[in-house]
């Protein structure tokens, strides 16, 4: 018995609809990946921010992202990192970082390996007489003027 024939339109909306659904499930596989491994997805990564009254994005004060490759915290001054001494030790001084992606150090997997935390255990064992903190006050995705 001779098979069917399928027309050629036919054949063109099952290979677009096969595609579509194709690409929904790897959508939705890299989506769940980011989710997993980084915390979040994009627009979840966004929560660790605020806008303030002028427009500009700043980090707000305890917000977590943490994934099995990376744990960002924001201490209550919404810096990234450790809370501050409050008030500062009389032996103690500060160094703040300011800057954007680079200095908030998106792919450290935790705080502790962002590049100011590592500056701090620098200057830390060079000063051990002295009490040591540096503030990583970096914010992604931050720009010169401030806004986006």
């Amino acid at each position: 018995m001779p098979r069917p024939t399928i027309s050629r339109h036919r054949k063109i909306v099952f290979a677009l609809i096969t595609t579509a659904v194709f690409l929904a499930c790897a959508n939705g596989a890299v989506v769940l990946y980011e989710k997993l491994q980084y915390g979040g997805t994009q627009a979840e990564k966004e929560g660790i921010y605020t806008q303030r009254e002028d427009g500009r994005k700043v980090l707000r004060p305890g917000a977590v992202l943490e994934g099995a490759r990376t744990k960002v915290r924001i201490n209550s001054m919404g810096f990234r990192g450790p809370e501050l001494l409050v008030p500062k030790p009389d032996n103690g001084f500060r160094v703040w970082c300011v800057g954007g992606s680079t200095t908030f150090d998106v792919f450290a997997p935790d705080d502790d390996h962002t590049w100011p935390a590592q500056l701090q255990d620098r200057l830390q064992a060079a000063r051990p007489d002295r009490v040591v903190e540096v503030i990583n006050a970096g914010i992604r995705c931050d720009v010169i003027s401030g806004r986006l």
